[in-house]
């Protein structure tokens, strides 16, 4: 089944949201998190892209009640536009680490 990309960011928080309020967060919790996803890759049969890395962990910490934004970029790189996701956390990047080339286009709290 094929939902609208437009649709489905709905489900994950607030489309041009501003920055989420910095709160405290648990520094523990927040290491597990970004160890699951360091980690899932060896345990899957296929590769675990930025997009479905960034998405998984938005509705995990969705659930877990920790504010966080997941962020769409874009660049190019020898003429060819590439993209790429990664969530934040405050000041901590969850999933995706990302380099200054790339220009953030919608960010998702």
């Amino acid at each position: 089944m094929f939902v609208p990309f437009r649709y489905y960011i709905k489900s994950i928080g607030y489309p041009n949201a501003s920055s989420v309020l910095i709160q405290a967060i648990d520094e523990t919790e927040l290491a597990m998190i970004k160890s699951i996803f360091h980690n899932i890759q060896k345990y899957l049969a296929w590769f675990f892209k930025c997009f479905e890395q960034a998405v998984a962990a938005k509705k995990l910490l969705n659930k877990r009640h920790i504010p966080s934004c997941i962020c769409f970029g874009l660049t190019t790189d020898e003429g060819k536009l590439k993209a790429h996701a990664w969530v934040r956390c405050g000041d901590s990047f969850v999933t995706g680490r990302v380099n200054k080339t790339f220009t953030e286009i919608l960010k998702v709290c």
